[in-house]
């Protein structure tokens, strides 16, 4: 009886597989068997009369009952289900027995969309949501097994592949609010275009709105934030900035940008791009005047016979390329409303005892001319020194410097630059180069690094210019000439030192392990890891560790970059060169697709702090490096660089004021620094920077909306103290 039964349910399988068929299940997931009828007036083994036969019969049956259930168990799961085979290779199939599971219907729904069967595919996603409604990284499937699962995803592909473009986007809108996923937004752009493109509506451009900068906007920054709104009922897919696109994933109705974008003295024009799904496009852009030069102010006349009286006349004038803005001449405010020039013919009634007369003039970039007047020294005679001094704040005192004669025998041109010597180290991005020129003929040009200032021809001239710094060295040579062709050059280096704590080496470090690589033709490893690596040093978020690190440690270990693939090898290899971080993943790559997953995993805890992914259909080695620099953009978005200050210090608690609003996360770090004492040249008495003093880490344990709170992990010999700085590491 038992082998009968058992040959039924092989051949029920077999003959419904041969038919095209889906073998019919029940409570079990194997093929119902209908029972053979027993013959008339055979009785049953229970039946009376045979009570002394009843020991040993029970026992076979049992034995016959746990065969059978052992043969529906394990030989009715492992009958392969439905399979089709296309270009000699086999779709539908899954790994080990397929067991009637949700895991076993999804996978084997993976098999099928990838043969292009897209009806199969989604009567198995149907039935694996049925059993679990959930699209999840890392399901858990049965014991330590993981998968990601996401079969409303799959489905909607299947969907949309099918032109069901309606169904399509609302499966792949489910996945979106379960899990996030490049894919899945991906494909939802798709099924949106396609749906537009059926519905054959009238196409409007995008409309664009930038909110900063003003068109005409007058500035003396060295880089500025472009931001605005781009609109359109078809979804905005691209925007690009100075023919630069954003990182954009998921088209919306309605995407607010922001971008930082570097200036050039003079006029930059910066455009805005914006494209939606159907291809319609507008462009629109703004003019931004960059100005790093103070306005010229210059003392024409002092009329010294009434200081006796307490009263000056004073005639100057101020004058800037960009435009004025205000003036304030001994404590009274002129506004200039953006005027070239402006004149200055003022009755001063001086104070008891005062010899100085201050003034402050502002164009319309932000950048300040100002000092004092010294009316000791000011000679009586007409003046034409031109005033240039002061920017951002700075301060020259006594500007009563005589005057050259025009004699031929009179010393060359000079330069004196004010609290610069030849040499010096500073702690901040940007230096402000001024001083004075003069000779006995008037001043023609002034060249910083080739760069010509804007002058106003003198004997006798004080200039300011704004410079950005870079890391390390910095060269300035200044070159003067008069109109006789006369000339001076004076040479400086300003060496710039980023103080420890906003060091790249600083921030957290992290080893960028290869990925590992599956799907039907795995072939752009390496190229991805090598756009991955430059795309994160590019960013200078994270302190990224060495290959040749990474190489050492692996020599060391005798394993090769293929063994960093298992997980555990690669937490042993990160501890070993400090990593605090591993960032490790997989590329499925199809002929038309990749998909670059990746996770960053905390060495200490060995928890996933971030997952992050991207996917396209194009796999050309310019999108490659743009997926890359999109998914380095992400880890960035997610660890952003923050700083704030310790609002309360409690034993080993600290609490600072950044939390859920600025992006905090648990496991984030810290590091707590003071600033100290200012730092001043010893000759010059210029200010240099600070000098800050590190104060240890703390570990964030509760993050709350405007505040968060963390643990010290190492004691430094100075206390942490309620005000004391924090930056995120």
């Amino acid at each position: 009886m038992t082998m009968k039964t058992s040959k039924i349910a092989i051949s029920f399988q077999r003959s419904a597989v041969s038919a095209g068929r889906r073998p019919r299940a029940t409570t079990g997931g194997c093929p119902y068997i209908r029972p053979k009828a027993r013959p008339a007036g055979r009785s049953s083994p229970f039946s009376e009369g045979r009570t002394h036969r009843f020991a040993p019969t029970c026992s076979m049956l049992f034995a016959s009952l746990l065969f059978i259930s052992l043969i529906q168990l394990y030989g009715c799961a492992a009958q392969p289900p439905l399979r089709y085979t296309k270009d000699g290779k086999v779709y539908g199939v899954t790994k080990g027995l397929f067991r009637n599971r949700w895991w076993n219907f999804y996978e084997r729904g993976i098999s099928f969309a990838e043969g292009e069967f897209y009806e199969e595919a989604i009567t198995d996603f149907k039935e694996a949501i049925r059993m679990r409604d959930q699209d999840q990284r890392r399901a858990r499937s049965y014991g330590m097994h993981f998968l990601d699962y996401f079969p409303h995803r799959g489905m909607g592909i299947a969907l949309y592949q099918l032109k069901k473009y309606p169904e399509a986007i609302r499966e792949l809108e489910i996945s979106l609010s379960q899990e996030e996923s490049a894919k899945a937004k991906y494909f939802l752009n798709k099924a949106r275009e396609a749906l537009f493109i059926a519905h054959g509506e009238e196409k409007l451009p995008p409309r664009i709105q930038i909110t900063t900068p003003l068109e005409g906007e007058y500035t003396n920054l060295f880089s500025i934030e472009v931001s605005g709104i781009a609109e359109d009922d078809q979804f905005v897919s691209r925007i690009e900035i100075n023919d630069k696109p954003l990182f954009i994933e998921l088209a919306q109705k309605t995407i607010e940008f922001k971008q930082a974008v570097e200036l050039h003295d003079g006029i930059n024009l910066i455009s805005v791009k914006a494209i939606d799904l159907t291809g319609g496009k507008s462009e629109t852009a703004v003019r931004v005047i960059v100005d790093r030069q103070g306005p010229l102010f210059s003392v024409e006349k002092v009329n010294h016979e009434q200081i006796k009286d307490g009263i000056v006349g004073i005639q100057c004038s101020v004058a800037d390329e960009a435009g004025l803005s205000s003036l304030n001449f001994y404590g009274k405010t002129r506004e200039l409303g953006g005027k070239k020039e402006a004149e200055i013919d003022e009755k001063v009634i001086l104070k008891a005892g005062e010899g100085c007369i201050p003034f402050e003039v502002k164009d319309l970039a932000g950048n300040i001319t100002a000092g004092e007047i010294n009316l000791s020294s000011t000679p009586v005679q007409s003046l034409n020194p031109v005033i240039q001094v002061a920017f951002l704040d700075k301060r020259l005192r006594d500007l009563g410097a005589g005057l050259f004669s025009k004699d031929k025998e009179a010393p060359p041109v000079t330069i004196h630059l004010k609290d610069l010597a030849e040499r010096q180290t500073v702690h901040y991005e940007t230096i402000l180069i001024d001083g004075n020129a003069s000779g006995p003929y008037e001043i023609k040009s002034i060249e910083i690094n080739g760069t010509y200032l804007f002058v106003k021809p003198a004997r006798n001239l004080f200039f300011n210019h704004l410079a950005q710094l870079r890391e390390g060295e910095n060269r300035f040579e200044i070159k003067v000439t008069d109109k006789e062709g006369n000339t001076a050059m004076k040479n400086i280096i300003v060496i710039r030192e980023t103080p420890r704590v906003k060091r790249v080496n600083s921030r957290m470090s992290i080893l960028l392990l290869p990925f590992e690589t599956k799907g039907q033709a795995p072939s752009a490893g390496d190229v991805v890891f090598d756009a991955l690596t430059s795309a994160f040093v590019n960013q200078g978020r994270f302190n990224i560790v060495s290959r040749e690190k990474m190489e050492e440690v692996l020599k060391e270990l005798k394993l090769s970059r293929t063994d960093l693939v298992d997980p555990s090898k690669a937490l042993k290899g990160g501890r070993m060169i400090a990593a605090e971080g591993i960032i490790m993943g997989t590329i499925n790559e199809t002929p038309n697709s990749i998909e670059i997953f990746a996770r960053l995993i905390n060495s200490e805890t060995t928890s996933v702090l971030a997952a992050k992914d991207v996917f396209s259909q194009d796999k050309s080695i310019t999108q490659i490096q743009f997926l890359s620099e999109g998914l380095a953009l992400k880890f960035k978005h997610s660890f952003p660089l923050v700083e704030g200050q310790v609002v309360k210090v409690k034993g080993n608690e600290v609490y600072t004021d950044s939390g859920l609003n600025k992006n905090i996360k648990k496991e984030m770090k810290f590091i707590v620094y003071r600033e100290g004492e200012k730092i001043c040249h010893p000759v010059t008495g210029k200010f240099l920077g600070y000098e800050s003093m590190d104060l240890g880490e703390i570990r964030v344990e509760e993050v709350f909306d405007d505040f968060s709170k963390g643990r010290v992990l190492a004691k430094k010999s100075v206390a942490i103290q309620v005000k004391d700085k924090v930056i995120t590491k």
